[in-house]
């Protein structure tokens, strides 16, 4: 019995290894090689964005036993319909109670996230979920900073420099890791 332990956790070693790269990769890319990276004073929000990946990830996991048993719709619907009730105080206290009150700028943000192909993208979520191990699911959410640069290049014009590249690098061999083993 203790051997098939043994291989067991041997067994999901690169995939471990794999989750860490990617997030190192993630670390890489967004504080683009520069150690004054974790003493700017940007820090505590670009570690709420690394930390996101995570509760992402637990997100996944705990979603994964709750996507086996409903639908990939109505697990996406309870999603959203939670999501909004949770955010609703926050909105109320940033100003809500008066939408006429409410800056262009973020009237275009509120029809963007009212997207069909935010509900599209949650729905292919929870079905990949529903058919797959949530390690390997969840690995994906590291791939967003690198295309995110890659858009912020061609958009923004921003310079994508060797430590983007590198990271993106370390980030896909960890998503292949991953989804590999």
């Amino acid at each position: 019995d203790n051997l098939n332990t043994s291989s067991t956790v041997l067994y999901h070693y690169p995939k471990i290894f794999g989750v860490i790269l990617s997030f190192i990769g993630v670390i890489i890319i967004v504080s683009r090689g520069n150690i004054e990276f974790f003493t700017n004073r940007t820090f505590i929000g670009d570690m709420l964005m690394i930390f996101d990946g995570f509760l992402w990830a637990v997100y996944t996991v705990l979603g994964k036993k709750i996507a086996q048993e409903l639908h990939p719709e109505t697990l996406t619907a309870y999603a959203f319909l939670f999501g909004s009730i949770l955010l609703t105080p926050f909105a109320l206290y940033e100003g809500l109670a008066n939408p006429l009150s409410l800056s262009t700028v973020t009237l275009i943000s509120i029809l963007y996230l009212l997207n069909p192909m935010f509900v599209f993208a949650y729905v292919m979520w929870y079905t990949a979920l529903s058919k797959m191990e949530a390690t390997k699911v969840a690995v994906y959410i590291y791939v967003i900073p690198l295309f995110t640069a890659v858009m912020a290049y061609f958009v923004l014009k921003e310079i994508v420099d060797i430590y983007t590249a590198i990271g993106g690098f370390v980030t896909i061999v960890g998503v292949y890791l991953t989804e590999r083993y």
